[in-house]
């Protein structure tokens, strides 16, 4: 950006009037194939152009935009059709129109590619065509022809461009004949432009101008471009003159215009004796001649402003001269011009409105955010405090009016935001800020949730058991459950789970969850063994007639009933007893075993023993 503005300062300390192409703001540039890479805009164009804005803002010298040099002939060739390449053209020209104020955008296409299909962006002041070679006969057209074709695409408000070659392809002869062919060119456009009432400008091409190396004009005029370039200019010269000498200029039009302070230029024709205009904002009065003024001739100016104060403006010179004045007065404006010894011609205008500054909107928003955030945008007005009313949109939708300086934005989802301001000023008039793309990020997931869970390994029937879950990071967990052989079996306590009455079995047990990120989550499988009840019997096995030894029972998990078997006979008031003792037993031999029921109704049979009794 800075070689560039570099150029257009030198340019502009030549007196040049400036046309900027804009391509490399919204193309990349291949270097490996010499070309634009056309199928699509550059990511960050936006930026890019925003920027430029802001510099071309600073040169009023720049009188033209264009965009893109012969685009759907370039479109074509890089197999764009010609639909994407219209949208890209509109995309550009929309930006140009809403970012430069009064801004002329021209559009040039060649020749060959001027069909059924072709179409010319509404945006455009300026239109033209290129082709090369022959006035009469190029390419099989003449250059009206082209003209003509062209014609019957735009609207009624665009205007001509034409475009003379100011060059030869020869590499010789640099007095010869090609210089005054080239000549001969230039006089059938000069005659094609006075009968042609759309043509309102004539640019000529010089096919590898040394104007792009430095903008070196010195170097130009020893060249063969310059040469000609000389030449052609005397010839427009000779044909102005030949005008004026034959329409003497003895009341001629006044062009009065304004410029606010963003540049922009509104034009005014005063061809009444009074004409009331409404300025609004004005910096100053800016008055040029609608046509040439003869080099000999004198000219008289005086302005009286609405308190009849004099200002002389003889100063306008020889052509499209100009005279500004700073300090707008409310109330009728007059206008003396006298040229030689001609009548004393007076033109009034009225300024009707106060001189007011236009307010520029600017916002800024957070460009840091994660999904969930909450970000506030926040507007800046010049003058300060200088909007009435306004809202705010994100993506073109209305989101908020409660507040012109601040939008705050809650629970943000991730995405690519459009966001705007909108407002009207104090005077009533509407305003917009910039456009700011807003992206917001998806949030970072803390680490993934382990979870680790722990049982009971051998229990017995009818036991109680808990199960207990470990979480890494710890208290990560938002909810959860149990479950026993993939069955839900509890979800009161995510941390744990207390199995009460277990029957005997084999079970797998495991437990899942959300974390506090609304992941899933599950844990490992602890497989439980849960084995029967068992009964475990002890007696004297050798014991001398008529004693009373005692048989004792021990029982490994829940019973609920039992009694004693002696000789596999169920022994009278043996219910439920842990101890079975023999009261005066005889001599013999004797079997005994203990017999139970669980808690869930299974038999349980001890160890049998057999003692003997001696006589």
């Amino acid at each position: 950006m800075q070689v560039v503005e570099e150029k257009i300062a030198a340019a502009e300390s030549m007196g040049f009037k400036i046309a900027i192409e804009l391509t490399p703001l919204f193309f990349n540039y291949n270097t490996a194939t010499l070309k634009y890479d056309l199928s699509k805009l550059k990511d960050g164009y936006l930026q890019e152009w925003a920027a430029a804005v802001q510099m071309f803002k600073r040169h009023p010298s720049i009188i033209w935009y264009y965009p893109f040099d012969e685009p759907y002939w370039n479109a074509k060739g890089a197999g764009v059709s010609y639909t994407v390449m219209a949208d890209y053209l509109h995309q550009m020209n929309t930006l140009i129109k809403r970012d430069i104020p009064n801004s002329k955008i021209v559009f040039i296409e060649a020749f060959a590619i001027i069909d059924e299909n072709f179409t010319v962006p509404v945006e455009s002041d300026y239109v033209g065509i290129d082709c090369y070679g022959n006035f009469d006969n190029c390419y099989g057209e003449s250059i009206p022809s082209y003209y003509n074709k062209v014609a019957a695409k735009m609207t009624s408000n665009q205007k001509f461009i034409i475009i003379p070659d100011a060059f030869d392809f020869k590499a010789g002869d640099e007095n010869g004949s090609w210089q005054n062919n080239v000549i001969a060119q230039s006089k059938k456009y000069l005659e094609y432009s006075r009968v042609n009432s759309r043509i309102e400008a004539i640019v000529l091409f010089l096919y590898n101008s040394p104007l792009d190396i430095g903008l070196n004009l010195e170097r130009l005029s020893s060249t063969r471009q310059g040469s000609l370039l000389n030449l052609f200019y005397d010839q427009i010269s000779l044909q102005n003159q030949s005008i004026i000498q034959n329409a003497p200029i003895v009341n001629p039009n006044i062009n009065i215009s304004y410029k606010d302070a963003s540049s922009k230029v509104i034009n005014i024709e005063t061809t009444d004796q009074n004409t009331s205009i409404t300025i609004e904002p004005v910096d100053f009065f800016d008055m040029s001649f609608s046509r040439p003024i003869v080099e000999t001739s004198t000219l008289q100016c005086n302005l009286l402003d609405p308190d009849e104060k004099s200002y002389n403006c003889e100063q306008l010179m020889y052509r499209q001269s100009r005279y500004s004045i700073s300090e707008i007065k409310k109330g009728t404006w007059k206008f003396q011009f006298k040229i030689d010894n001609g009548p004393t011609i007076e033109r009034k205008v009225t300024v009707q409105a106060a001189v007011r500054q236009p307010t520029v909107l600017t916002i800024s928003c957070p460009t840091n955010l994660s999904a969930g955030d909450s970000g506030t945008c926040t507007a800046t007005d010049i003058p300060n405090q200088s909007l009435a009313s306004g809202y705010w949109t994100v993506d073109g939708i209305k989101v908020n009016d409660s507040k012109k300086y601040s939008y705050t934005w809650n629970n943000i989802p991730a995405g690519t935001y459009k966001v705007q301001g909108f407002a009207k000023d104090i005077y009533g008039r509407d305003v917009k800020s910039n456009l700011l793309t807003v992206t917001v990020k998806q949030k970072a997931l803390p680490a993934a949730t382990v979870l680790t869970i722990s049982c009971p390994v051998s229990l017995k029937a009818g036991d109680s058991g808990t199960c207990t879950a470990t979480d890494v990071p710890s208290q990560s967990l938002a909810s959860g459950y149990w479950t026993v052989d993939g069955v839900k079996v509890s979800d009161s306590n995510k941390y744990s789970y207390t199995w009460s009455n277990i029957p005997s079995g084999t079970y797998k047990i495991q437990g899942f969850a959300k974390d506090n990120s609304g992941r899933d989550v599950k844990s490992n499988i602890v497989t439980v063994i849960v084995a029967k009840p068992t009964l475990t019997i002890s007696c004297p096995t050798n014991v001398a007639a008529g004693s009373s030894p005692t048989c004792s029972a021990v029982a490994q998990g829940k019973l609920s009933s039992g009694y004693w078997l002696v000789n596999n006979e169920k022994v009278a008031g043996s219910d439920d007893q842990l101890n079975f003792k023999f009261n005066n037993v005889p001599a013999g031999a004797y079997r005994v075993q203990g017999f139970a029921k669980d808690s869930f109704g299974n038999s349980i049979y001890s160890n049998i023993l057999n003692i003997t009794v001696r006589p």
